[in-house]
C-alpha cells in the first residue's frame, strides 16, 4: 500500500510513478494538469486503497490508463473526450478533469473486480481475491548475460506505448490471461493477443533477436 506520507518518486513507487509521468506527458490534453503527481496521488493514494485486495498496483495502473486513454484507444479516454465547454462555475478546467477521472476511474474499478454467478447474482468478492506468485521459487545465480538483458528492460519496455505496456504487464508480471487482460482494458481478447504480438515483436527487434513469437 503506498504510504500517505512519501511522495511517488519515494520507496517502491518509484518505478511506477516514473512509467506513469512518462505516458501522462506523452498523451496528456491541454485541460489536464501540467503536474501528473497530482493525478497519480489522487489515483494510489484516494482510490486505490479501495481495490488494493483485489488488483496489484500494475493492474491498477493498466485502468488508471484507460481511464486517461491514449491516442488510438477505443473507447476513448478522457484525455481524448474531455470538453471544458460542458462544465459551468468557477473552477479551472484542470479541476474538472481531476474530478471527473476520479469518478471515471472508480466507475471502470468497479466493473474491473465485479464478480457474478451464471444467474447474474453480485458474488462473494473474497472468493475471487487474487492470489499471484510474485517472485521466482527459488533463488539462482544468473549468467552475466542474462543479468545485462534484465538490466536493460526498464530503458526496453519504455520502448512500448501505454496500450502495449500494460498488455505485457497484465500478461507477465500479473500472469492473467488475455480474456482477464481484456475485461480490465475493457478490449476484444483477440485484440489484447495481436497487440501482445506485436509488443513481443518489437521487444525482440530491440533486443536484436530474431524469430517469431513462441507459442
Amino acid at each position: 500500500m503506498f504510504d500517505r506520507n512519501d511522495g511517488p518518486e519515494a520507496g517502491p513507487k518509484r518505478q511506477l510513478y516514473r512509467e506513469f509521468a512518462e505516458f501522462y506527458r506523452a498523451e496528456r490534453c491541454r485541460w489536464a494538469p501540467d503536474n501528473p503527481r497530482r493525478v497519480f496521488n489522487l489515483a494510489f493514494r484516494r482510490i486505490y486503497p479501495d481495490f488494493e485486495h483485489q488488483l496489484s498496483e500494475e493492474q491498477f495502473l493498466a485502468v488508471v490508463y484507460r481511464a486517461l486513454g491514449f491516442r488510438g484507444a477505443d473507447p476513448r479516454g478522457l484525455f481524448q473526450m474531455f470538453d471544458p465547454a460542458m462544465y459551468r462555475g468557477r473552477r479551472r478546467p484542470e479541476d474538472h478533469f481531476v474530478s471527473l477521472f476520479a469518478r471515471k476511474l472508480t466507475g471502470l474499478l468497479k466493473r474491473a473486480v465485479a464478480r457474478t454467478t451464471d444467474r447474474g447474482r453480485a458474488a462473494d468478492p473474497t472468493k475471487f481475491r487474487p492470489n499471484p506468485a510474485l517472485g521466482l521459487l527459488h533463488e539462482r545465480e544468473r549468467p552475466a548475460s542474462e543479468q545485462a538483458q534484465l538490466d536493460l528492460l526498464p530503458a526496453v519496455l519504455a520502448c512500448l506505448d501505454a496500450k502495449e505496456r500494460a498488455v505485457v504487464h497484465l500478461l507477465y508480471w500479473s500472469d492473467l490471461s488475455t480474456r482477464k487482460t481484456g475485461a480490465l482494458l475493457e478490449m476484444d481478447h483477440k485484440t489484447v493477443a495481436r497487440v501482445h504480438v506485436a509488443a513481443v515483436a518489437k521487444l525482440r527487434r530491440l533486443y536484436g533477436v530474431e524469430g517469431n513469437l513462441a507459442a
